[in-house]
């Protein structure tokens, strides 16, 4: 996959097939949207490419308004688009005087006239440009008036939920990590730099990895110890995070702290992905050490049951 974060710099491709949005979360309704425009691309001996957006376009329209917390940084996002198949990614840099650009010209201007697109695949909800006034009737309009068609993918359901990622978010929210990782199609997850700690795990047998600090709008889950799997340098262990406070030692501010089971390497300064598979209780206080050490071994017997189930 092809990465560009300039319009100028993206080529003219034979028989463009696009999509656009913010897939926040590539979740499987994405999917779907990502699978049709390589089926299309592939069939009509063209290329694919998903045009996206940094940052989200809320946080520049809406930046006083309700903060939407993103499911996947830019990074995030790639590491995942890259995995679907998708020649191209077009990053486009996302301000004011983009956010204030009409749709018939963002269509006119850079879908048709830069990149030359000739067939693009939206979701069931779509709408873009300035005050979302792009819907797919307008958009339908303009390709026929421009020289490329259209098609809308229906919403996907998984157990009676539409995939959607404020659904998701709101699952996470709770703490609900299993019932968002069915909608996600992957299980939710976090990159980040392992940075020293109080090294207070230590102490108990257990040694924790700790994430450094995240992005102002990523999305953290519920406060609660989960099982989880960590990568690191493309090999995969597994462990249980604790996303918290850590009330019995009086402490403050939020940290995420992973145990990794079995592993002894120093790996401060590492970037790692830190995935949430299962949760398996809430962040309480303990009443001394001991209790604590005892309670840290049975999530850890909590945590294979989630791994094995």
């Amino acid at each position: 996959m092809k990465v560009y974060r300039n319009i100028a710099d993206f080529p003219r491709l034979n028989h463009l097939v696009a999509t656009v949005g913010t897939f926040d979360g590539v979740h499987l309704g994405h999917r779907e949207i990502i699978k049709q425009v390589i089926r299309v691309a592939q069939q009509s001996g063209g290329e694919s490419v998903l045009i996206t957006f940094d940052p989200h376009p809320r946080h520049v329209v809406d930046p006083m308004g309700d903060e939407v917390r993103l499911l996947t940084l830019t990074d995030e996002k790639i590491f995942l688009l890259n995995e679907t198949g998708i020649d191209h990614l077009m990053i486009i840099p996302f301000d004011a005087a983009f956010a204030s650009l009409p749709f018939d010209c963002f269509v006119t201007e850079i879908l048709s006239g830069a990149m030359g697109i000739k067939h693009i695949v939206v979701g069931y909800d779509h709408a873009f440009g300035k005050g979302r006034e792009g819907n797919f009737e307008r958009l339908s309009a303009l390709g026929s008036q421009l020289g490329f068609t259209c098609e809308q993918i229906d919403e996907r359901r998984v157990n009676d939920h539409v995939v959607s990622s404020t659904r998701i978010r709101n699952f996470l929210a709770e703490g609900d990590v299993e019932h968002a990782n069915e909608l996600l199609g992957h299980e939710f997850f976090i990159f980040g730099e392992v940075v020293k700690g109080n090294q207070i795990g230590n102490t108990l047998g257990f040694p924790t990895i700790n994430l450094g600090h995240f992005a102002k709008h990523k999305l953290i889950p519920a406060m609660g110890v989960y099982a989880s799997r960590i990568d690191i340098d493309g090999t995969m262990y597994l462990g249980m995070t604790n996303v918290g406070v850590r009330p019995t030692f009086d402490a403050s501010g939020l940290t995420i702290e992973t145990h990794i089971f079995d592993f002894d390497q120093d790996i401060y300064g590492k970037r790692v992905v830190v995935t949430f598979t299962g949760r398996i209780r809430e962040e309480r206080k303990f009443n001394g050490l001991d209790e604590l050490i005892v309670q840290l071994n049975r999530d850890k017997d909590r945590a294979f049951e989630i791994f094995n189930s």
